[in-house]
């Protein structure tokens, strides 16, 4: 979901934070993760608060120093299933 501006993502993170039910906030996480960076869905839809972390990057910013937001991607791009061995065999 794309917003027109940066008022309609204040707003509507207002009203879900308000909430402060665990969907709101799940939802509220996604997207500002979708405003903020360039993450495939399902990285955004699996992404758990503990993988956030910030990076502070020296004089990086217009004004100095910045922090960065990152999320540690654990299943990287391609998703591995288990498979049953006898179904592998057939």
């Amino acid at each position: 979901m794309a917003f027109g501006v940066i008022k309609e993502l204040q707003s509507t993170t207002d009203i879900l934070l308000s909430k402060g039910d665990y969907i709101s906030m799940r939802t509220r996480m996604d997207l500002m993760l979708g405003q903020a960076m360039m993450l495939r869905g399902e990285d955004r839809r699996h992404a758990e608060f503990p993988e956030l972390f910030a990076i502070e990057s020296i004089n990086e910013g217009p004004k100095g120093d910045v922090q960065l937001l990152c999320l540690r991607l654990i299943e990287g791009k391609v998703r591995v299933q288990n498979f049953d061995a006898d179904f592998v065999d057939q």
